[in-house]
């Protein structure tokens, strides 16, 4: 599991400036991890041997929403800085296994998003920057689909499934 709690994303934003310090669009996130493990399930019969085999995820946690910037330059006008908050969908998908067994789970939820970076200006049109990222949601239901049907998972109040993420990126931003 401790391995799950890394991976990948990619983001992608799109504003306009309402005026020299408001930036105001739309985000895209989407972050990856994957990992299997060999595991020894116990049977509910006492008689029976435990089953060895692998479990595998490949999770998928995506984003999208509205998203606002407060942003500054330095006097240079080379480095800029800015603080962005977002609210939108955030959606789930793990396209597991269990045992050979395919085993997907997906839901969604209310997803928040709070942003601070920096832009160093290399050309007129053109930063470098790095930004520190931190997501939130909590999944309260989950659907299971499994070879027999499809079945909903439904946590108990305050009992969801964190989807808190903390992210470090780096990229490059176009402004025209």
């Amino acid at each position: 599991m401790k391995k799950l709690k890394s991976g990948y994303f990619l983001s992608a934003e799109l504003g306009v400036n309402v005026n020299e310090f408001i930036n105001v669009g739309v985000r895209v996130d989407q972050m990856r991890s994957n990992n299997s493990a060999m595991v020894e399930i116990a049977s509910e019969n006492p008689n029976e041997p435990p089953q060895t085999g692998i479990l595998k995820d490949d999770i998928r946690i995506s984003f999208i929403g509205a998203q606002m910037l407060i942003r500054g330059l330095s006097k240079n006008q080379k480095t800029g800085f800015f603080y962005g908050l977002s609210i939108g969908y955030l959606g789930y998908n793990d396209n597991g296994s269990l045992l050979g067994e395919p085993l997907i789970l997906t839901g969604s939820t209310v997803g928040f998003r709070m942003d601070g970076g920096i832009d160093f200006r290399v050309h007129p049109a053109i930063a470098l920057g790095i930004n520190l990222g931190f997501s939130s949601g909590s999944l309260n239901k989950l659907e299971l689909e499994t070879s027999t049907g499809t079945i909903t998972l439904e946590a108990e109040a305050g009992e969801g499934e964190s989807l808190v993420r903390l992210d470090i990126g780096g990229g490059i931003r176009f402004m025209f």
